[in-house]
């Protein structure tokens, strides 16, 4: 356990977190290569001004969702059922709340089509990954 904003944090909870993010932004970058194609064109994409912006909202939203569903207490998903009612609020709550930012602020939208190859390249969370993260 380490000390972070005076709280303690479990080192299992920490580099859950870091690698959720880091597959989700992965996956965005991924999904942002196929949907474009092209290397010159993907190039110019990560290139823009709002990329890490646009990057940066998806992950943050993502994590506040999960964090708030409580998914990242190990304790409390022990359950699977509970588990996937958890991600299934999670993952609402988090697609609704991209819709708002995404209306109000359009110039944040990553682009037509990069969020359904993001969602079939990495499913939300991999169970098996979950189940591994219980057992240890």
């Amino acid at each position: 356990m380490f000390r972070l904003f005076g709280q303690d944090l479990p080192i299992k909870s920490a580099v859950l977190v870091f690698s959720e993010m880091a597959l989700l932004a992965f996956t965005i970058v991924a999904a942002s290569w196929l949907r474009l194609g092209d290397a010159t064109l993907f190039h110019d994409y990560l290139g823009q001004n709002y990329f890490l912006w646009k990057m940066a909202t998806v992950l943050a939203v993502c994590f506040i969702c999960f964090y708030y569903n409580d998914l990242y207490d190990l304790h409390t998903v022990a359950k699977r059922w509970e588990l996937i009612i958890r991600l299934l609020q999670a993952l609402g709550a988090s697609c609704i709340i991209l819709a708002l930012i995404y209306y109000f602020l359009p110039d944040l939208m990553l682009g037509r089509g990069i969020f359904q190859y993001r969602r079939w390249l990495a499913p939300p969370r991999s169970l098996p990954g979950d189940c591994f993260w219980m057992r240890v």
